[in-house]
C-alpha cells in the first residue's frame, strides 16, 4: 500500500488517503487544497481517485555529456567583462549548441552564450565554438544602434583568460513573444517589421525567426530580436557573393518576412482582411522543399533523443529534463476531467514531471 500524495506548490505534502494506484504528483495551490478537503467523504474521493488515476509520462535522464555544449561542465560561477564582475543567476538553458546563462551585477543583468566545447566523438569542438562567438559578436556589434536588437557587452573572462567561445550582451527585461499573455500593440509587429528591413538591408538573413521565443516583448511593449547564431550573412568576395548565393539569400530573406508574417496574422489578426490573412498563410515553394527534409529530421532527431532516454512521448523539447527557460510554461494542452458534479482542469507541467491543477469548478448542467 502506497501513499498517495498530492504536492502542493510549496513543497508541502498533503496525505489524503492510501492507494494502490501509482504515486502520482500534483500541484495544488493552498486554496485548491482547502476546498478538496472540504468536500463531502465520497466527492472527496471521487475527485482523487480521478486525479490519481493519471499516469506521469515516462519519466527522463538529463543529457549525456555529447548532447551537452559543455559537456558535464556548467556556465562559470563568476565572470568578468570590462573589469566588471557578474556573478551566476540562472541557467537559461543547456542543449547540443550552447549554454545559455543570465549574470547580475548590482542591478545590471547580462546574457552569456557559451558555444560549444565538448567533442564529438573524439573530434574537438573548440573551432566551433570560437567560430560561433565571432559570428554572433559581430552582428551584435553590427547592429548596435538598434534599440530593438540587446547591446553587445564586450569580451568575456574568466580568472583573467578570455574566453573566444562566449556572446555576451544586455538582459532585456520583458518576456517572450510566446509566453507573452495578452496582446501585443497595433504598432508591435511594424516595429519588427522595421528591424529585420535594417537587417536585410546588410546583406543578412536572420533565419531563426519561425522560434516565437527569440522575440521579446519588453516590459514597453517594444519588440526585441535576440539570438544570431545561426543567421546568414552574404560574404564580400567571390565565389561567396556570387549568383547562386544572392539568390539563396533573397529565398532565406523572404522566408524570414514568412514567419513574421505568420506571427503577425496569427497574433493580431484582427489587422488584416479575409484575403490578407489567407495569403500570408500560403507558405512559399521553397519552404515546402524545405519542409520535405527537415520534419523527417527532426523527427528522427526526437526519437533518437526518446530512445537515449533524453525525452519522452513524441519527443518534444517540452518533455526534457531541463527544458528551455523560454518554453518551460509550454506543454501538454489542457485537460478536463468531470468527477462528482465538479470540473478539474490540469496541465502536464514537464520541467517538474507533475500535473497542475489549474482550476476546480461546479458541474453545472446545460
Amino acid at each position: 500500500m502506497a501513499i498517495a500524495n498530492l504536492y502542493l506548490t510549496d513543497n508541502e505534502i498533503f496525505d489524503f488517503f492510501e492507494s494502490r494506484q501509482p504515486l502520482n504528483k500534483i500541484l495544488l495551490t493552498v486554496s485548491q487544497r482547502e476546498y478538496i478537503s472540504q468536500l463531502p467523504p465520497l466527492e472527496k474521493k471521487a475527485v482523487i481517485d480521478y486525479l490519481l488515476s493519471f499516469s506521469l509520462p515516462k519519466k527522463v535522464r538529463p543529457r549525456s555529456a555529447l548532447f551537452r555544449a559543455l559537456g558535464k561542465e556548467e556556465p562559470p560561477a563568476n565572470i568578468e567583462i570590462n573589469q566588471r564582475y557578474y556573478q551566476l543567476l540562472e541557467i537559461y538553458k543547456h542543449d547540443s549548441w550552447a549554454a545559455t546563462a543570465i549574470y547580475v551585477s548590482g542591478k545590471d543583468k547580462i546574457v552569456c552564450k557559451f558555444n560549444r566545447q565538448q567533442a564529438i566523438l573524439g573530434i574537438p569542438m573548440h573551432w566551433l565554438g570560437r567560430r560561433l562567438a565571432e559570428r554572433e559578436n559581430r552582428f551584435l556589434q553590427m547592429f548596435a544602434d538598434l534599440p530593438n536588437i540587446p547591446a553587445f557587452c564586450g569580451e568575456v573572462k574568466v580568472n583573467g583568460d578570455v574566453l573566444p567561445h562566449v556572446s555576451a550582451h544586455v538582459y532585456v527585461e520583458g518576456v517572450t513573444l510566446r509566453r507573452y499573455p495578452q496582446k501585443v500593440s497595433d504598432d508591435f509587429f511594424p516595429e519588427l517589421q522595421k528591424v529585420l528591413k535594417i537587417v536585410h538591408e546588410q546583406k543578412i538573413s536572420y533565419m531563426d525567426l519561425n522560434k516565437r521565443e527569440n522575440i521579446i516583448v519588453t516590459n514597453e511593449g517594444f519588440p526585441c530580436l535576440i539570438d544570431f547564431q545561426i543567421c546568414f550573412h552574404l560574404p564580400h568576395r567571390w565565389p561567396g557573393n556570387s549568383g547562386p548565393m544572392r539568390y539563396l539569400l533573397k529565398l532565406l530573406q523572404k522566408s524570414d518576412e514568412f514567419h513574421l508574417m505568420k506571427h503577425f496574422t496569427r497574433l493580431r489578426p484582427d489587422l488584416f482582411t479575409p484575403e490578407e490573412l489567407q495569403s500570408a498563410q500560403k507558405r512559399p515553394w521553397f519552404l515546402n522543399v524545405y519542409r520535405c527534409v527537415q520534419i523527417p529530421l527532426r523527427t528522427l532527431r526526437r526519437k533518437l533523443l526518446t530512445i537515449l532516454g533524453f525525452r519522452s512521448g513524441s519527443g518534444k523539447v517540452t518533455s526534457e529534463a531541463f527544458v528551455e527557460q523560454g518554453i518551460r510554461e509550454e506543454g501538454s494542452e489542457p485537460m478536463k476531467i468531470c468527477a462528482a458534479g465538479h470540473c478539474l482542469t490540469l496541465q502536464y507541467d514537464a520541467s517538474v514531471q507533475a500535473f497542475e491543477l489549474i482550476s476546480i469548478e461546479i458541474d453545472t448542467p446545460t
